[in-house]
């Protein structure tokens, strides 16, 4: 419960971040700063762990 919980914040955090900042992101684009690698190795363990319970629901049907 508490992987979830922290899973669920840091991806609403990255979603929020990205839709408060899209034109700067667009505009920066070539240059990633700290906060875009935090979000996107957020959203990779995100994908990551959703990609785990999906193949570990499917072995057991």
């Amino acid at each position: 419960m508490v992987i979830d919980t922290a899973i669920v914040g840091m991806v609403l955090t990255g979603v929020g971040y990205i839709i408060v900042n899209f034109e700067t992101i667009m505009n920066d684009l070539p240059f990633a700063e700290q906060v875009d690698v935090w979000i996107a190795c957020s959203a990779l363990v995100g994908l990551l762990e959703l990609s785990r319970r999906c193949a570990s629901q499917c072995s057991l049907s």
